[in-house]
């Protein structure tokens, strides 16, 4: 799963992906940077391990704020 705060490196401008939720289905928009709407939440180290374990890419707002602490 992709960590958007430090994505985007050697100041690149982020790509803009629209991605399905591997969890829900549902289509949102990922930029891949500091400015992306999921960096807003935050994730204790439990629950972002139990994230990446299981989930090979990002999910949408709805499912990731289930497990933001």
């Amino acid at each position: 799963m992709n960590n958007c705060e430090t994505d985007n490196t050697a100041g690149l401008e982020p790509k803009k992906e629209n991605k399905t939720c591997p969890k829900c289905g549902k289509a949102f928009y990922c930029s891949h940077s500091a400015r992306c709407w999921c960096v807003e939440y935050s994730l204790n180290n439990e629950a972002r391990e139990l994230l990446e374990s299981t989930y090979s890419d990002c999910l949408c707002e709805d499912c990731l704020k289930g497990y933001a602490s």
